[in-house]
């Protein structure tokens, strides 16, 4: 009876942190591979390896025939850091990622932390081949950085004088 209460109390504590955030933001990063780094998929993934240390990192670069392409970098980092006797487990994870693009240097830069619990149904984690089902739940935080510089951009004159005229020119 008092494991159930333990459960109630921590589904009852964590429920309404889910409701604080008022705003979302999907995630905008330009990976091809998306799997190779299961921080930026879902923070419930921190943790969800066999092994004790998993590392990440990952670059792309595309539309190499404008002046300068759109570049993608990032780099992830999650460990386990409690198991208990049930094989049940807490893990920690950081994450950072970079995108830059173009003559405006536009930037989009991210570092974040991700804390996810894992809790083992089924067979115990610690037979070789556990055929357990694994229920993980993840928050995630951090810090975003844009950045966008107008002044490496050029328009050539596409407005005459007229108000509202758009005038292409020659290009």
């Amino acid at each position: 009876m008092a494991m159930k209460n333990y459960y109630f109390f921590v589904l009852a504590a964590i429920f309404p942190l889910l409701f604080i955030v008022d705003i979302l933001f999907a995630q905008d990063i330009h990976y091809t591979q998306i799997n190779a780094t299961p921080l930026a998929v879902n923070p419930a993934f921190t943790g969800m390896f066999d092994g004790s240390l998993r590392a990440s990192a990952i670059y792309r670069t595309q539309w190499e025939d404008v002046t300068i392409p759109y570049t993608t970098v990032g780099a992830s980092v999650d460990i386990p850091i409690y198991l208990n006797k049930y094989g049940n487990y807490l893990a920690a994870g950081v994450q950072f990622m970079r995108d830059a693009a173009g003559d405006g240097n536009l930037i989009n830069a991210d570092g974040l932390f991700s804390l996810a619990y894992h809790k083992f149904y089924g067979l115990s984690q610690y037979l070789k081949r556990h055929k357990g089902a694994e229920l993980g739940i993840g928050v995630q935080a951090g810090f975003g950085n844009r950045e966008f510089d107008i002044s490496g951009l050029y328009f050539n004159d596409k407005l005459s004088e007229l108000p509202y005229h758009f005038n292409p020119g020659n290009a």
